[in-house]
């Protein structure tokens, strides 16, 4: 289902995103805490910045071989420091950075969804790293995929 939302905001700038397709994971939590990390458990792709590195070799060691390129799809976006990322943090409907999207090129597949889901809910019950007793994400309370339509305009004049 495509949904009319607000612009995405990177980090919590004005950057509006080039890439066509966003997939929204919405969580109860602020998503600045482990955005990064969920991306690289979820889809094995981590940004210039090097965060999620170790995410991402434990997916590369749980998929099979052949799934190593499975995402291959997803394309990156500079942040507001000009880090190229496969993620941010973005608004859920309450209007708080409680969502984590990731920038695809190309529309995901059904099996690439349905292992992002699996996969979110792997990671939001890891313990969490900085608090002990808790989990990584109290809650995943949904999914998105999201249609990031661009329009350009041109205005001529004659100097």
């Amino acid at each position: 289902m495509l949904v009319q939302v607000q612009p995405l905001l990177t980090n919590m700038t004005n950057h509006i995103p080039n890439s066509p397709w966003l997939f929204v994971i919405d969580t109860a939590d602020f998503a600045g805490n482990f955005e990064r990390d969920l991306c690289a458990f979820i889809t094995g792709r981590v940004g210039d910045c090097g965060v999620g590195d170790e995410m991402s070799k434990l997916f590369m060691s749980q998929v099979k071989k052949s799934d190593e390129y499975l995402f291959a799809n997803v394309t990156t976006e500079p942040d507001d420091n000009g880090c190229h990322r496969p993620v941010t943090i973005y608004k859920n409907k309450d209007d708080k950075y409680h969502s984590v999207a990731i920038f695809f090129d190309e529309k995901p597949t059904k099996w690439q969804i349905q292992l992002m889901k699996e996969r979110s809910e792997q990671f939001a019950n890891m313990p969490n790293k900085w608090k002990t007793g808790s989990n990584r994400i109290s809650k995943i309370l949904g999914f998105r995929l999201i249609k990031n339509i661009i329009t350009r305009t041109t205005k001529e004049e004659i100097v």
